[in-house]
């Protein structure tokens, strides 16, 4: 009897160290293709599993609210159901589905000869440190059992499948998309044009309501009249830049009213600073900006809905217009007048978006092989580990 109940005292006394140490070193909480998947790593993709379905269920709408007010109590949360799943569930499948990628991402890179080199191994580690020590993740990971360690082997994973991207589907990859479909994309879904915008606001405020009376349709007439002189000049071949100083001084831009003022007091005792020594002058070569920029700095960058979330206000109709050619675009509360440039003929543009272009056109059909290989692999699940590996466990700050 006496045995019996210090094997008991005993038992118990363990299951509690296990809930609280979460995990020992060493352990090896999956085996993914052959590859041992750490306890800490396993956390890792748990947790980020756990937060991505609740921010999911929890999406905010257009106006920023919650749609879903998830429940604070584990076992009501555990009741709702995500694709199919109950909460806990769904965050596991999602968790190991995230260590099949990973592995996937390791074994593509082994097949394409893709590596990280020390500097981008460096790289890994920085953003590591950054997002531990200024994006929360100390508190989010480090308080459930995840060291900055095993998040530098998740950040490192994430380079390597940047790196086999590139190695796929950048200039010269072995999966890359030809000149001629990078060029044809580029010119179907995206545009430049040089642009003077026109505000069609009201100014007046109605006295009852105190909102902004619209401007009539006499009015916006008037200011289109206006606009159509400097539509007329470039159609005339005259320079973008000069008509746009001729268009400001007519119609000169809101000034800022919260600004200061420029201090122009001739009495200012404050000395003028020094000019520095040519010695201390940086040279034209370290001065100059690398970066490469686009011919024509003042044209306006256009997009579809296929390259950006947002179409791009005017895009439809700015492709309607002929390249080299003004004309006036009416928008919600505003004219424009664009004077549409040709995309192709500036190199910065093709060199620019080559690389998600190519993605773009040719990722999908890899991806869908990617996808396959990763379902298919071979995981073992060590569940003396993970079976007290739970996300029921995790700590969270409080007001999170």
């Amino acid at each position: 009897m006496i045995k019996k109940c210090l094997s008991s005292i005993l038992a118990a006394a363990m299951l509690m160290l296990t809930l609280v140490s979460c995990h020992r070193q060493g352990e090896i909480a999956l085996t993914v293709d052959g590859m041992p998947i750490p306890a800490a790593l396993y956390l890792y993709f748990l947790i980020s599993a756990d937060s991505q379905v609740r921010y999911t269920l929890s999406e905010p709408d257009s106006q920023g609210q919650a749609t879903v007010q998830l429940p604070s109590r584990t076992s009501e949360l555990a009741k709702m159901i995500f694709n199919g799943e109950t909460f806990y569930s769904a965050v596991k499948t999602s968790a190991l589905n995230a260590a099949r990628q990973y592995v996937t991402t390791i074994r593509k890179c082994e097949e394409y000869g893709v590596t990280l080199s020390d500097e981008e191994k460096s790289t890994a580690s920085l953003y590591a440190e950054y997002y531990w020590n200024y994006y929360g993740y100390e508190v989010q990971f480090g308080d459930n059992g995840v060291s900055l360690s095993t998040l530098t082997l998740a950040m490192e994973n994430s380079l390597l499948s940047e790196a086999l991207d590139k190695k796929l589907f950048d200039k010269d990859g072995l999966k890359a998309a030809s000149e001629t479909e990078v060029k044809a994309f580029l010119e179907e879904n995206y545009a430049i044009a040089n642009t003077i915008t026109m505000d069609l606001t009201g100014t007046e405020t109605d006295e009852e309501t105190g909102s902004i009376i619209p401007l009539t349709d006499e009015q916006k007439a008037a200011k289109k009249a206006s606009l159509e002189k400097y539509m007329t000049r470039l159609n005339k071949g005259e320079d973008f830049i000069k008509v746009k100083e001729d268009y400001d001084k007519e119609f000169p831009p809101p000034v800022d009213e919260t600004e200061e003022p420029e201090d122009t007091n001739e009495n200012d005792e404050t000395p003028p600073e020094e000019t520095p020594s040519e010695e201390e002058t940086p040279s034209e070569e370290e001065s100059e900006d690398e970066t490469p920029k686009p011919q024509d700095e003042n044209a306006v960058e256009f997009k579809s809905s296929k390259v950006s979330e947002t179409e791009t206000e005017g895009f439809t109709l700015l492709k309607e217009v002929e390249v080299g050619k003004a004309e006036i675009l009416e928008l919600s509360n505003r004219y424009m007048l664009v004077l549409r440039k040709d995309i192709l003929a500036d190199p910065y543009y093709y060199d620019q978006y080559y690389f998600s272009i190519s993605k773009n056109l040719k990722a999908p059909d890899f991806l869908n092989d990617f996808n396959t290989f990763s379902e298919d692999l071979k995981v073992t699940e060590h569940k003396y580990v993970t079976g007290y590996l739970s996300a029921k466990k995790f700590k969270y700050p409080s007001g999170s």
